[in-house]
């Protein structure tokens, strides 16, 4: 099982679209259509089972989930942003990533995001949306858990992060 997808992999194809994947997202190529396209029917073609472990509750494709630029550094870590402002004071403060940073917090993001399982799943109008509570280590050394939201936008197989939040104290996991 690989230690970082909680994937289990019948042979090197699925070791090499992983690694392919990851590659071209350091790239700067993690956006291209085509190649996210190109990912996910790979997938698509070996199929669910026998891939996940039973029981676990992954983001479906989340090899080829998307985290915006525009989205982290825009909005999350905009201190000046009129609704994201509050997130960008408590990530900074707590976790100590910015504006500049943002990559870091992107990769971050994205690698937790796949061997983390999801908590609920909610069918809305524009698609499906996962909850999925990850634990970020912060630049400070310090330790958060974010909880991520993830969509699935209708007639799309591609997840994109839509926005963060934070657990109040009871809502913890």
């Amino acid at each position: 099982m690989s230690r970082t997808t909680g994937l289990q992999y019948d042979g090197e194809k699925e070791v090499e679209a992983y690694e392919y994947g990851l590659e071209q997202r350091k790239k700067g190529n993690g956006q291209d259509l085509d190649l996210l396209i190109e990912a996910t029917d790979y997938l698509d073609s070996i199929g669910e089972s026998g891939i996940m472990e039973e029981g676990n509750k992954y983001l479906p494709n989340a090899i080829t989930a998307t985290t915006s630029q525009n989205k982290i550094q825009s909005y999350l870590l905009n201190s000046n942003h009129p609704r994201g402002k509050e997130k960008a004071k408590v990530i900074n403060s707590v976790l100590g990533f910015h504006y500049e940073n943002w990559q870091e917090l992107s990769d971050i993001i994205y690698d937790a995001v796949q061997n983390s399982n999801y908590t609920e799943k909610i069918g809305t109008s524009y698609g499906d949306r996962y909850i999925i509570p990850i634990e970020v280590k912060g630049k400070k050394q310090r330790t958060m858990v974010l909880k991520t939201v993830w969509q699935i936008d209708k007639g799309s197989n591609i997840p994109r992060l839509i926005t963060l939040t934070f657990y109040k104290e009871k809502e913890k996991k």
